[in-house]
């Protein structure tokens, strides 16, 4: 078994790549993210989940949490990501196309309305629980009162993601933005909810395009796609 960690510089992900994880493993690798909270403030223990996020939570040097941790990694048998906690609002970039990429609207996950001892995250409940998002007013859309030309770099970067991570058809790029206007990539999901009245449709609605105009364009690019070629 090995453990590999990288990029921990402030500011920088922090990655464990970890395989037939043991007990002793599990106190090692909390005992490293709890250095890693101490010199960052604040961490985030994900597991690398198919699909959407079941197993986040916050690094604390307790027994729940050390039990939690060890259940999810037996029961999952995946791996685990240690990243920075980044406060600050929370946009979403929807790009579509091969060789040329469009991108759409700056999107914004507002969570403003949770209590102040919530994190600012989006959790499951955040993203899939209506009552939840009722009750703290949780909502999205386009992104408002951002600093002059601080969207289309927000798009800008979205773009460059897309590129360089060779995405073709469509996907979603998050990002978070602290109170220094300093913009942070989270994900890069290649495949984003596209149905009707979710982020990337909604967002693309405000570019212009209606529901059955999205789709066709996302069929039309499906089509034009073709491999690229060996150099």
């Amino acid at each position: 078994m090995t453990t590999r960690i990288t990029g921990t510089q402030a500011g920088k992900k922090d990655f464990l790549d970890v395989a037939a994880i043991s007990k002793a493993e599990v106190e090692r690798l909390l005992k490293t993210a709890a250095l890693l909270k101490d010199k960052q403030r604040r961490g985030i223990l994900h597991p690398l989940l198919p699909g959407k996020t079941l197993g986040l939570l916050f690094q604390k040097p307790s027994t729940r949490t050390r039990v939690s941790f060890e259940a999810g990694m037996n029961q999952l048998g995946t791996g685990a990501l240690i990243e920075r906690y980044i406060e600050g609002r929370e946009f979403y970039v929807g790009v579509m196309g091969n060789g040329h990429a469009h991108v759409l609207p700056v999107w914004e996950l507002m969570m403003d309305k949770l209590p102040d001892d919530a994190r600012r995250i989006a959790t499951e409940r955040v993203k899939w629980s209506r009552t939840y998002q009722d009750k703290y007013g949780i909502r999205s859309g386009e992104a408002r009162n951002l600093p002059e030309g601080k969207a289309e770099k927000i798009q800008h970067l979205a773009k460059r993601v897309y590129r360089t991570l060779g995405l073709s058809g469509y996907a979603r790029i998050d990002v978070r933005m602290d109170a220094e206007e300093q913009v942070y990539v989270l994900e890069a999901n290649p495949n984003p909810q596209i149905a009707h009245d979710e982020d990337f449709s909604d967002s693309a609605e405000k570019d212009g395009y209606t529901y059955k105009d999205l789709l066709q364009e996302l069929l039309n690019i499906g089509l034009r796609w073709r491999p690229a070629k060996a150099a």
